[in-house]
């Protein structure tokens, strides 16, 4: 509820800049091809590639995920903490507000507090585009 499955989108260059967000122009579609590479003629130097470009992006991922992190406990902060609130107001003047309320609100506070900062990034998708200098030039 507080921190929905989200998507992030990280483009990184051969020089570990990063480009996000990145899109290729009208000019550049026209002119790609799409088909099938042959990796392996290129493994050399996506060996030498690939490892940082992926060491950045998560990088890059975790900086843009720990953006949303700290939204996430800010509006658990605001939500549940003016919810706090508004019980133990409500306690001091309504005996049927009972301490298990609060306590519960309390468990449910110290969980998110506790649980939305290690949330977990994950790998769903690599996409490696590459020009056609890159594939004449190997």
């Amino acid at each position: 509820r507080f921190l929905p499955p989200l998507p992030l989108c990280i483009t990184v260059d051969t020089k570990l800049a990063e480009r996000t967000p990145w899109q290729p122009s009208a000019h550049t579609l026209a002119r790609a091809v799409d088909h099938v590479i042959d990796v392996t003629r290129y493994r050399k130097y996506l060996t030498a590639l690939v490892p940082p470009m992926l060491r950045r992006g998560e990088e890059l991922a975790r900086r843009h995920a720990d953006v949303a992190i700290a939204a996430a406990l800010t509006a658990v902060e605001t939500e549940l903490g003016t919810e706090r609130e508004r019980l133990s107001a409500l306690q001091r003047i309504n005996p049927g507000v009972s301490t298990s309320e609060m306590q519960a609100l309390d468990v449910e506070l110290a969980a998110l507090r506790a649980a939305l900062p290690r949330a977990p990034l994950r790998l769903d998708a690599l996409r490696f585009v590459c020009s056609a200098d890159f594939l004449a030039s190997r």
